[in-house]
């Protein structure tokens, strides 16, 4: 099966939404079920991997391709006006008025990245309060 961004995306908020479920009543508490959904949380995590490095080298292409046509804007408006006294503003504004889309898409691009890595994270510090909970459990289940 090929594993895309949503459905990756899709995996790993039911898992979490679970967990938070279980978190809250330690009624029911079982460490095969943390561990479950621990396995499900891991494995999301692979298959997004790569499309979360696809996000980061867009936000960067977006980012290279504004700055490459900004200078190239800048030249242009430096030719138009000649080198007159006075116009650096005058050519700065010009060049970024020109490049308003380049600037929405790296913008866009950068968002995308941004929720990307706070999804990442947030798995991250699921997976770890699940490490504790099975710890707590295991130490139960020693005592016990």
């Amino acid at each position: 099966m090929e594993y895309k961004y949503e459905d990756c995306l899709a995996q790993t908020l039911h898992q979490v939404k679970h967990y938070n479920t279980l978190r809250n009543n330690k009624d029911l508490w079982d460490k095969w079920e943390f561990q479950d959904i621990r396995d499900e949380l891991s494995e999301a995590l692979v298959y997004f991997g790569p499309f979360y490095a696809d996000l980061r080298a867009d936000a960067e292409q977006r980012d290279i391709d504004y700055k490459i046509y900004l200078e190239e804007r800048k030249n242009h408006w430096r030719g138009v006006y000649g080198g007159v006294r006075g116009t650096a503003s005058q050519v700065d504004s010009n060049a970024l008025i020109d490049c308003k889309q380049h600037l929405k898409d790296k913008t866009e691009a950068n968002r995308a990245y941004y929720q990307a890595r706070a999804l990442q994270d947030r798995i991250d510090q699921v997976l770890n309060s699940l490490a504790s909970r099975l710890k707590i459990l295991e130490k139960h289940d020693k005592e016990g």
